[in-house]
């Protein structure tokens, strides 16, 4: 038989226990969201320092920064137990064995060109998948946003110095310079802006959408007074246009217009390639990415595995191919290419089944600006890099926040199961 002061005094101990637990979960809420915070920093300062007047071992040191802090965050998720495991398949070593595929294709990506774009990319997206898709792109948002700001503001006052002057025309009234405001080319504003704009693109909450597609507007405005940079105008415009497509179409069925827009416009540079690379006129437009193309198809032609004698070149001269998809194509090969096709697929169709569309118009965004530029997944530029690996690694990142069936997948069945019989057990009542 109970006595009521004994009653009194379990429930007392189960409340203290309770807003105990409710007290460590805040803290390491927050924790996660500073670590999450302080990877994005690193990953987005890497490329302000690595386009900009710096050293390489500064640039180097930003990178290595980011990977321990993103090694930090995932040993942290194994000791406290929220390392987040995709269902989905069938064991927990048939989820690792696919994220051991995964670093060996990024390391493939790596061989070719040198860059770690997509190794790093994975790394910091397992470090980030406890998180939700609202939670990325409010944080990309608010970053990217302050960063570039930061940076023009700087540059404004003279504390950030010019050191890439192009000169645009001459006229009577004098030579008529671009500017690229502290990076190494005027066209290098655009990725940057984009960023905020993807943000804008990817947000659910109307009010974030809007303050971050005013905040891009404005900055891409005040660039090209600088800059004079078409590319990077073009690219911004566009990506506000998609901004405000996505209000209207959310269909669950978006995913297809990737590979219709990807088709459409590899289509679109192969005509005018074969038609056009000897017309002055059109590649005048198209900044002779025409001819460009044309005489790759001449010099080098398409391999499996990408063509060595071209990528020896762009690594030697800093060189590179302004076309997303033909610089895939002759740099990493037929095979590489396939496997990214369709990575973006599973992200887009992935992002629609967790009624996340807007993802797809992200996407949709850096495709179009990739017709134009090869920085789609360059690390610190764009967040494809971390993103596409997303749907194999933790689809249930793309579902809406405080959905109750997302919180429980999130948890490994065994740790659902020992909660379950905690709560069950009379201390518990």
């Amino acid at each position: 038989m109970n006595l009521p002061h004994q009653n009194t005094s379990r429930e007392s101990t189960v409340g203290s226990f309770r807003t105990m637990q409710a007290v460590q979960t805040k803290g390491r809420g927050a924790f996660n969201t500073l670590c999450n915070y302080l990877i994005l920093f690193f990953v987005f300062l890497y490329q302000y320092v690595s386009k900009g007047d710096y050293s390489d071992s500064l640039a180097d040191l930003v990178a290595v920064i980011a990977i321990i802090l993103a090694l930090i965050q995932i040993t942290a998720m194994l000791i406290v137990g929220t390392f987040y495991i995709n269902n989905t398949y069938q064991n927990t070593s048939h989820y690792y064995l696919f994220l051991l595929i995964l670093f060996i294709f990024s390391f493939f990506y790596f061989f070719c060109q040198r860059r770690f774009d997509l190794v790093v990319g994975l790394l910091v997206c397992v470090a980030l998948h406890n998180w939700d898709i609202d939670s990325f792109f409010k944080a990309t948002g608010i970053l990217s946003s302050i960063m570039y700001g930061s940076h023009l503001l700087l540059y404004r006052l003279g504390y950030i110095q010019e050191h890439a002057r192009i000169m645009d025309r001459a006229t009577d009234n004098g030579t008529i310079y671009r500017y690229a405001i502290g990076f190494d080319h005027p066209n290098f504003t655009a990725p940057f802006i984009l960023l905020i704009l993807a943000s804008a693109i990817g947000c659910r909450r109307t009010s974030q959408r809007l303050i971050f597609g005013a905040i891009g507007f404005l900055y891409s405005i005040i660039s090209y007074e600088y800059t004079n940079s078409r590319t990077a105008l073009a690219a911004t415009l566009f990506a506000i246009v998609i901004l405000l497509f996505s209000f209207f179409i959310k269909s669950p069925h978006l995913y297809v217009l990737f590979p219709v827009t990807t088709i459409a416009s590899v289509g679109l540079m192969l005509y005018l390639a074969f038609a056009y690379h000897d017309d002055p006129t059109v590649n005048f437009r198209w900044s002779q990415r025409p001819s460009i193309i044309y005489n790759l198809f001449q010099d080098y032609g398409l391999s499996l595995y990408g063509n060595e004698e071209l990528n020896t070149i762009n690594r030697e001269t800093g060189g590179s191919i302004d076309n997303y998809w033909f610089n895939l194509l002759f740099s990493y090969g037929i095979i590489i290419t396939i496997v990214v096709f369709v990575l973006l697929y599973i992200l887009c169709k992935t992002s629609c089944r967790y009624n996340s569309p807007n993802m797809v118009w992200v996407v949709v965004m850096y495709m179009v600006y990739g017709m134009s530029e090869h920085h789609v997944f360059d690390y610190g530029f764009s967040i494809l890099s971390i993103l596409i690996f997303m749907p194999i690694v933790y689809p249930l990142f793309f579902a809406p926040t405080g959905d109750n069936r997302k919180i429980a997948k999130r948890m490994p069945q065994s740790r659902r199961q020992n909660r379950q019989r905690r709560q069950q057990s009379p201390s518990w009542r």
